[in-house]
């Protein structure tokens, strides 16, 4: 399984959306959107908008608010979550905020666009 973002990742890469398509359900979605910043239907919409649905994906996590306004919380969230879950690799555009719990759990971490080539050699359908 894959954990893949949404705003910057998923919502700027075609590619990604039919990668996620072509292996519906297989994968996690995981957004630092916070749940009272951002409704959870919010999210739905602009899923939808490019041409996803939330039954793409075996999950969709948001982040909790009280870790999204703890800045070192933040920082190891999607690492944490992608360890609990088992999951190696997190595609996501924003190296800044998750590098360090990606480093502490040991899980790869992809940049959508700079890592393209790495990213459709993955096995997408595990």
């Amino acid at each position: 399984m894959i954990a893949i973002d949404f705003d910057g990742t998923l919502s700027d890469c075609p590619y990604l959306v039919e990668l996620v398509k072509g292996n519906k359900g297989k994968h996690c979605l995981i957004t630092h959107r916070a749940e009272m910043k951002h409704p959870p239907y919010q999210l739905i919409y602009d899923m939808e908008a490019v041409g996803l649905d939330v039954d793409d994906f075996e999950a969709v996590i948001l982040c909790p608010v009280w870790i999204r306004n703890d800045t070192d919380k933040v920082k190891l969230w999607k690492g944490e979550v992608c360890h609990s879950m088992g999951i190696k690799t997190l595609i996501d555009d924003t190296f800044a905020v998750n590098q360090d719990g990606c480093d502490k759990y040991k899980i790869t971490l992809l940049h959508p666009i700079d890592d393209e080539a790495k990213i459709r050699l993955l096995e997408w359908d595990k």
